[in-house]
């Protein structure tokens, strides 16, 4: 009944935490509502908490009662379990180049960073190392002196 995720090499729950997480980061990027970002991110939360298997509580029928999961969230990972993937996180992900997908991911720094830096004309993690470099980082309007660091340290530890 359970989906192969060997190839991924991810467990059941870890497929499902990924998948909830990177939602949340795309679906803060594109500038969703905040609050269905974070229904995302305390619902694994919430599941990481209870120390139980994602799919035993499905069967249970106890997913929701956990604090943060809803049944918007229980569909979901329904979907998530019977498919291995998730219908929204694809329809997300379209929305999204490849290119910034990738900013998101690799970036210690918020989606919404990332967002500020897409605005500013940043669309390529070669042209972020450029300006890191040269610092011309630091004329970014909006990017906290924080997340510069943090974007600094980033690429002299991968260079």
């Amino acid at each position: 009944m359970g989906i192969n995720t060997k190839k991924e090499g991810l467990t059941e729950d870890e497929l499902v935490r990924s998948i909830f997480l990177e939602l949340a980061d795309l679906l803060e990027y594109l500038g969703e509502n905040r609050f269905k970002v974070l229904a995302y991110r305390r619902a694994v939360k919430s599941i990481e908490s209870s120390g139980k298997s994602i799919r035993k509580l499905l069967e249970k029928g106890e997913l929701t009662k956990l604090p943060n999961v809803g049944e918007v969230v229980e569909k979901k990972t329904r979907e998530i379990l019977e498919t291995g993937k998730l219908r929204k996180l694809e329809e997300v992900r379209a929305k999204i180049p490849e290119n910034i997908r990738e900013m998101i991911i690799k970036l210690p720094i918020s989606p919404s960073s990332v967002a500020t830096l897409v605005k500013a004309g940043v669309d390529s993690m070669k042209k972020l190392r450029e300006m890191v470099h040269n610092g011309r980082i630091n004329s970014v309007q909006n990017l906290s002196k924080r997340t510069i660091n943090r974007l600094r340290k980033y690429f002299e530890s991968n260079a």
